[in-house]
């Protein structure tokens, strides 16, 4: 059976790019100068990249070769995103060692991440979706220390977010459920939850992590 492109498919992401664009540079401009501004501008950086590469995969009527290198580049941002949510966690609630290590584990498996899915192009979903719920997931370990510096709400909303992204990943690896396959299928829907845990992070970095910033 052909593949039949829905109506909506990457919609969401192209709508919520330059949202981002603007939600980023107001993140950026209330956080404090120095290392949580600049920890802050990565963390910007890297959601407006994952958005907006994934509005241009999607929405874009491409040559099976620009699909296929948009497709590696769309897969390898959310890793990217991934990290770049930890960095100011990492760089303003955490300190020490413990600050070092976490960025160094969330970066390394970002960046190993994004060479299986630029390489191994086929890979199984199962592959596809694992290293994404491994670097992720890292953040549970964090959970108390981060309680104790940012309470938890914040911490709470951080978790919701992740936990989102979870759920969009399993609809995402099990296509399931696929309402509307013509226009609103499993892909959107998987798209609509990325949103809902990026909004989510976005509120507990801005008002719980940056305030926390020295």
């Amino acid at each position: 059976m052909a593949f039949v492109r829905p109506r909506l498919r990457g919609v969401l992401h192209e709508l919520a790019f330059p949202v981002s664009l603007f939600g980023g540079g107001w993140a950026i401009l209330h956080a404090p100068a120095g290392t949580a501004r600049a920890a802050t501008a990565v963390y910007a950086a890297t959601l407006s990249a994952c958005l907006g590469v994934s509005a241009l995969y999607h929405r874009g009527r491409w040559s099976a070769r620009a699909r296929a290198w948009l497709r590696r580049l769309d897969h390898a941002t959310i890793f990217l995103l991934i990290a770049g949510t930890f960095t100011p966690i990492a760089t303003i609630a955490l300190s020490g060692w413990l600050s070092t290590a976490t960025l160094a584990v969330v970066w390394g498996g970002a960046l190993l991440g994004s060479l299986l899915t630029t390489l191994w192009t086929n890979a199984p979903v199962a592959v596809e979706v694992g290293p994404y719920l491994a670097v992720g997931g890292f953040g549970v370990v964090l959970l108390p220390r981060l309680v104790a510096n940012l309470g938890p709400v914040g911490v709470g909303l951080l978790a919701l977010g992740g936990a989102v992204y979870v759920a969009g990943a399993f609809i995402y690896a099990f296509q399931r459920p696929n309402p509307w396959p013509r226009t609103f299928g499993f892909h959107e829907i998987f798209h609509t939850l990325v949103l809902a845990a990026a909004l989510l992070q976005w509120i507990a970095i801005t008002q719980w992590v940056l305030p926390t910033a020295v």
